[in-house]
């Protein structure tokens, strides 16, 4: 048989436990819940596995191309040396005859007030109504004078057609002196733009304004030319120089 020496380290383990033994049953049955525990969810996670919603994403794989996008665009140039006030934000969609932009001689920017260009943009819209307005009465003029039935009730309209034009030249004419109590000749020192397609207004231009694809001698290598793009937007434009534009339509080729 063995026999533990007193002074061993195994007969002091034995004598200081006998100090503890009150913990060993404790710490038993912890560890036996804990065991079980840990058993217990392993069994519900195998027979009723949890549910979890992923996180949603794609994988791309495939080549680097060159695209050339072919769409229609219609440039805004600057009629004069001139500071603009835009109407419309950045990308925004456009009908045809919207008013964008208003552009005033630089000469005469500051003395203009807010009231005076707002008078200014008024009447410059009312214009371009009476304009509209006139070339139907004109296109009604000449359908009522080419037809040959119902003579006497054509003059009839055709009186009152002349007289309303008469009238909105008229008003036209008065509005004109209007706007020169604002800002003299301001016919010439002042422009409201207004869209004449409609598409998406962008001042952002990449310097491809000018080419067309239909100039054969313009297209031999499109991927050879650099264009160069605007930074930034200015407010200050120069006359002839393109400063926004309205995108149509676009369909995108590979090349």
């Amino acid at each position: 048989r063995y026999v533990l020496r007193p002074d061993s380290f195994l007969a002091r383990l034995i004598r200081q436990l006998h100090y503890f033994r009150f913990l060993l049953l404790p710490s038993f049955l912890l560890l036996l819940f804990l065991f079980l525990t840990q058993l217990i969810f392993l069994i519900i996670g195998y027979f009723f596995p949890q549910i979890r919603v992923v996180d949603w994403g794609t994988v791309e794989h495939g080549p680097w191309v060159k695209v050339l996008a072919v769409r229609q665009e219609t440039v805004l140039r600057a009629p004069f040396n001139g500071e603009l006030n835009l109407l419309v934000e950045e990308g925004t969609r456009v009908r045809a005859g919207e008013p964008l932009a208003e552009v005033i001689n630089a000469d005469y920017s500051r003395s203009v007030k807010k009231d005076g260009r707002l008078a200014l943009r008024t009447i410059a819209w009312r214009l371009y109504s009476i304009d509209q307005e006139v070339l139907q009465l004109e296109k009604d003029l000449q359908y009522l004078q080419n037809q040959t039935y119902d003579l006497e009730g054509q003059k009839e309209q055709l009186r009152n057609i002349m007289a309303t034009k008469s009238e909105l030249l008229r008003t036209r004419e008065n509005l004109i002196r209007t706007g020169n109590s604002f800002l003299s000749d301001w016919t010439e020192n002042y422009q409201l733009v207004l869209s004449e397609t409609p598409g998406f207004f962008s001042t952002k231009l990449d310097g491809g304004e000018e080419l067309d694809i239909l100039e054969t001698n313009k297209t031999n290598d499109l991927f050879s030319q650099v264009f160069k793009a605007n930074e930034h937007f200015t407010e200050k434009i120069k006359a002839g120089k393109p400063w926004a534009k309205i995108i149509g339509g676009y369909t995108q080729t590979l090349a």
